[in-house]
């Protein structure tokens, strides 16, 4: 009896805390406090996405994430005493917005000069050459891969049946890409070769910084990188097209060519 007592106490003052809550606290949270509310939701989540390094510089973020996190101090605020003013009137709303509006102000604030605090620490300790050659590195790798997968493709020349043609199961545009394929294996190889030196370049620029003799930033290999990564993007498309090529046994760049693709279902249907 006294657990059913008990039980049913409960239950009652679940339903009145939730009543309670329904009633006064959630009117009251969005009528004069909605403003920092949604900031702090908002923030939760540049904070989050916009940090570089979520361990060693958590207060440093990207520039777009530091334009969103002030331009949301201000904003929300203000659109939630626009939303009152519609109700209210003029001064009320401006009570209304000073008060949201503090409390997002001087967190970001804070949060604004640890950023630049860390950002200065990232420059000088090196830590962008750090990031630049990790992230040559990672394209080595990419760029290895490609290289075992088109060096373990087995092409053949050989043409398929019509029977198979017409149901999709050989290629339509038959072709010997062996010469190809060597040549972007041996563009692969030179791209390595050119990535070793730009991260031998790198580690060399990030010893002078570590020790202090020289100063050196990411942004000094900014023009070489861009060439870099240009032209390792241009070398993987065309390998990736070759690899698809023979496992597809369709030609990516004819297909996109619309008078090929014509000729193709042409020859499919006839």
């Amino acid at each position: 009896m006294r657990d059913l007592f008990g039980f049913a106490l409960l239950v009652v003052v679940t339903i009145l805390i939730l009543f309670v809550a329904y009633q006064f606290v959630l009117p009251f949270l969005l009528k004069y406090l909605f403003g920092i509310i949604s900031f702090f939701i908002i923030a939760t989540i540049i904070v989050h996405r916009g940090r570089i390094h979520t361990v060693h510089f958590e207060g440093y973020f990207k520039p777009r994430a530091v334009l969103m996190l002030a331009f949301s101090a201000f904003a929300l605020p203000l659109l939630h005493a626009f939303m009152v003013f519609l109700y209210t009137d003029f001064d009320f709303a401006l009570i209304v917005f000073v008060i949201n509006a503090l409390v997002p102000v001087v967190w970001t604030t804070k949060v604004l000069f640890a950023h630049r605090r860390q950002k200065k620490r990232y420059f000088l300790e090196g830590h962008d050459l750090e990031d630049l050659i990790e992230r040559w590195k990672k394209w080595s790798v990419a760029l290895q891969l490609e290289l075992d997968a088109l060096s373990s493709l087995q092409i053949s020349s050989d043409d398929c049946e019509p029977w198979e043609r017409k149901l999709g199961l050989g290629p339509l545009f038959p072709k010997d890409i062996t010469k190809e394929k060597e040549e972007t294996m041996d563009m692969i190889k030179g791209l390595g070769n050119r990535i070793e030196d730009f991260i031998a370049k790198a580690q060399k620029a990030l010893m002078l910084v570590q020790s202090k003799q020289g100063r050196a930033s990411a942004s000094d290999f900014a023009s070489e990188e861009k060439e870099l990564e240009n032209a390792c993007k241009s070398v993987l498309s065309k390998s990736k097209s070759l690899v698809d090529e023979v496992y597809s046994g369709v030609r990516a760049p004819e297909w996109e060519d619309m008078a090929m693709l014509k000729k193709g279902m042409r020859k499919v249907l006839a």
